[in-house]
């Protein structure tokens, strides 16, 4: 009986390493949130042309997910569940607020706003994320890194930055994730400089 049971604890043990390690990111598929900014919605598209047949149609001020998309004109996005192609001067980035995952036993990550929907992932306990707005239902929509979708607005809170010395001396980037496998950006900070710090987690800090 005592063998069971230590084998169902390294289970649960191995069960919580595997969902609640630092979530990793390809930067070729980094993605971003963006809204519609054309009063009269715009037109997804099956190609990167005006001449190409209409998958759907868009409307203001719904979100979208953005692809990396070599530079042209069009950007290639996904509304809800179909993807294509609409011009980038219809698209802004959305208003947004920082949060923290606020419960300990880590926060699910869901496709949409439902219980039922499949899971994503699992944020660990303090990780920072953007918050672009409620839902509904007690769902917030927000991104991780790559990681977009919704989570229950009871388990992510509100968090206060910081100041830190940045003591780092040296070329530097910031990261989309707190992981080296992240999307990088350079980091302008210099040695002495004062930094806002909102969460510390697996060894980075997010600022």
């Amino acid at each position: 009986m005592k063998n069971i049971i230590r084998f169902l604890l390294a289970l649960s043990t191995i069960f919580f390493i595997i969902n609640f390690l630092p979530i990793e990111a390809n930067a070729s598929s980094f993605r971003e949130v963006k809204t519609i900014n054309l009063k009269d919605g715009v037109a997804l598209k099956k190609a990167a042309s005006t001449d190409a047949d209409t998958v759907t149609h868009i409307p203001y001020k719904a979100f979208v997910v953005q692809y990396n998309t070599p530079d042209s004109d069009w950007a290639h996005v996904q509304y809800g569940d179909q993807k294509g192609f609409v011009e980038k001067t219809a698209l802004s980035a959305p208003p947004y607020t920082i949060k923290i995952a606020s419960s300990k036993g880590g926060v699910v990550v869901k496709d949409s706003p439902n219980v039922k929907s499949p899971t994503q992932t699992y944020l660990q306990y303090k990780m920072v994320v953007k918050d672009f707005g409620s839902v509904g239902g007690n769902w917030s929509f927000v991104q991780y890194g790559n990681i977009i979708g919704y989570v229950n607005s009871k388990f992510i809170g509100d968090v206060k930055p910081y100041p830190k010395v940045y003591i780092y001396n040296g070329a530097n980037s910031l990261y989309n994730i707190a992981s080296f496998s992240g999307e990088k950006t350079p980091f302008l900070a210099k040695r002495g400089d004062v930094v806002q710090v909102y969460s510390e987690i697996a060894g980075f800090s997010y600022v």
